[in-house]
């Protein structure tokens, strides 16, 4: 998607979803990763485990985007081949 230019559409769904339905995400009081969608009912969980699976979530989502931004970069195939 980097290459041939995608990327504007993925930015453009991404943010049609966050503008419709993140907007409380931003209000005061809420917590981190708290979406209101919780159809397992697994929301019951202690804070500290939660913060850790949050901050575990982020660290794989930035080592995701490097992975891909160093094969679009390189010119290589996914992962570096």
């Amino acid at each position: 998607m980097v290459e041939s230019g995608d990327m504007v559409l993925m930015l453009l769904a991404v943010a049609f979803v966050e503008a419709t339905f993140g907007a409380k995400i931003f209000q005061p009081g809420h917590t981190p990763g708290a979406y209101g969608w919780d159809p397992l009912d697994m929301g019951k969980e202690d804070s500290e485990a939660a913060l850790k699976e949050l901050k575990n979530g982020r660290l794989a989502m930035i080592a995701f985007s490097g992975i891909v931004t160093q094969a679009a970069l390189t010119g290589s195939g996914f992962p570096y081949v």
